[in-house]
């Protein structure tokens, strides 16, 4: 008997990944074009954002009281 395997989260669009940070596409262009904003990685020749990377980049930048 094997165990199934879990499937992979789905890596997200520039415009998907824009909605869950709250900016526009075009401005998360702009950070990818200068090396900053989340990690991406190139899946053929578009970039994909995995939601770990916007959950990092999104706890990177925060600010104010933090909760334990």
């Amino acid at each position: 008997m094997t165990t199934p395997r879990k499937a992979p989260a789905p890596l997200l669009t520039t415009e998907e990944a824009a909605v869950l940070l709250g900016i526009t596409k075009r401005s998360l262009e702009k950070l990818r074009g200068a090396g900053r904003g989340p990690q991406w990685t190139y899946v053929g020749r578009y970039p994909r954002y995995s939601r770990a990377s916007i959950n990092a980049y999104l706890s990177a930048r925060a600010r104010g009281a933090r909760v334990s």
